[in-house]
């Protein structure tokens, strides 16, 4: 290399100049230790092992502080450091701060999210009066409650998709007998397919959207208002009952034809009446669904299209996280629906067609869909949300992402289930 020249200025303010091939060193005045950490997830409680090192110098002591809380000792082998610091949901600032051999100190801040899943209390006394219709809903299917877990979650998954009829005419296309058992008698689905105009279906949505996402409160004006001491419903609601479980729009001209948020925020309900927890999920244009399923994990699930996803060569449903790593990878050619509830059965027992065909899938109406995947940390929908706080999942192309946070932290077992601690976290963060 040609020499070059530097001029450095000593801290009495001399100066003095050097030629290549000497060597000068630049220390970081906001960190001369030059530290780095890596904070994992250990527990639901917010237990964070954090483990680092400082770059430069010999470490004496490190500890590290959370806001306004007691330093929390770490403790210190050569230049490494690890211990065990308490986040509280949301964003923390966590400084660590070092002392080297010399007495002289390090300091760095990091910004650590800590997400947190909430769900519905499911012994709320809402939750507790919907059973009954979960118990009609099951026998419709023939199915109860000591039936597979899967094909429970997929029968009020078929339920939701059948009588919250979603406004797409795909969906139900004219000459289709597919669930006409929900119209009104001597109605087809092209007399519904013909007053669906944009200005309807807009001002269905904000008929719904007033509810704030309380998915009890949508069934009560879908189907009548429930008297929780009878479990009696009122003859108000956009459907009237046919039998235990089955319903039918009163006029196709004054129901509220819902989009799939708030087909998701009824669903949500009704699994957590049956004792599912589960998530509200937002992929590129569309808003599906995870459930938890006991000793098995998180199943995407979507009632809008009415389907699972699976892979090729599979008949297992993917959790949510294992089809955005299909979709990244450039593999949507590998990403199939599922539909149906269990062998030989593809709705209820009074319409066994399957409702909302296998062509119609929602990677046949967005092609490059599934790029990102966000979860609603908060599912407590009785009483309504208005807010809809996200997280986006690493490896995400996300245009508007949330905190970015691993599919192990997105998707953690609910609290009460034993398998709750089995997934860490990592975080790789540099100052």
């Amino acid at each position: 290399m040609d020499d070059r020249s530097a001029t450095a200025r000593g801290s009495d303010g001399a100066g003095f100049q050097q030629s290549s091939p000497q060597q000068l060193r630049f220390r970081d005045s906001k960190d001369p230790a030059g530290i780095i950490a890596d904070f994992t997830q250990i527990d639901t409680d917010g237990h964070y092992r954090v483990r680092g090192s400082a770059r430069r110098g010999r470490l004496d002591a490190a500890t590290g502080v959370i806001g306004h809380a007691a330093p929390a000792p770490l403790n210190v082998k050569h230049n490494d450091f690890a211990g065990i610091v308490s986040l509280a949901p949301g964003w923390n600032t966590v400084t660590i701060l070092t002392a080297d051999l010399t007495g002289e100190v390090g300091k760095a801040a990091f910004q650590v999210y800590r997400p947190q899943l909430r769900s519905m209390l499911l012994t709320d006394p809402k939750l507790v009066a919907l059973k009954p219709l979960i118990a009609s809903i099951y026998a419709s299917y023939g199915i109860d409650a000591d039936s597979p877990p899967l094909e429970q979650t997929r029968a009020v998954r078929d339920w939701v998709a059948r009588t919250m009829v979603h406004p797409e005419s795909r969906f139900h296309p004219n000459g289709s007998v597919a669930d006409a058992a929900v119209l009104p008698a001597s109605t087809s689905w092209e007399d519904v397919n013909a007053i669906l105009t944009w200005n309807k279906i807009e001002a269905d949505q904000t008929f719904w959207e007033k509810f704030h996402y309380d998915g009890y409160a949508m069934l009560d004006a879908l189907l009548g208002t429930l008297d929780r001491a009878s479990s009696r419903r009122e003859n108000n609601g956009l459907m009237e009952q046919i039998e235990p479980g089955r319903f039918r729009i009163r006029d196709i001209r004054t129901f509220k034809y819902p989009f799939c948020t708030y087909q998701v925020a009824v669903l949500q309900v009704l699994w957590a009446a049956a004792g599912f927890a589960s998530v509200a999920l937002s992929v590129n244009g569309h808003d599906p669904a995870a459930v938890f399923i006991p000793n098995e994990g998180w199943v995407y699930s979507d009632p809008t299209f009415n389907e699972e996803l699976r892979a090729s060569q599979h008949d297992s449903p993917l959790a949510p996280a294992e089809a955005l790593d299909l979709a990244r990878s450039g593999a949507r050619a590998d990403l199939h629906p599922l539909k149906g509830i269990g062998p030989g059965r593809t709705g209820p027992l009074w319409d066994n067609e399957q409702y909302i065909a296998g062509s119609a899938t929602y990677f046949d109406f967005v092609r490059n869909g599934f790029s990102y995947l966000r979860v609603l940390t908060d599912n407590r929908l009785l009483g309504g949300r208005p807010d809809r706080q996200i997280v986006t999942v690493s490896g995400s192309d996300d245009p508007k992402p949330g905190p970015v946070v691993s599919p192990e932290a997105a998707f953690r077992a609910p609290p009460d289930d034993a398998s709750a601690i089995r997934d860490a976290r990592t975080l790789r963060l540099v100052p």
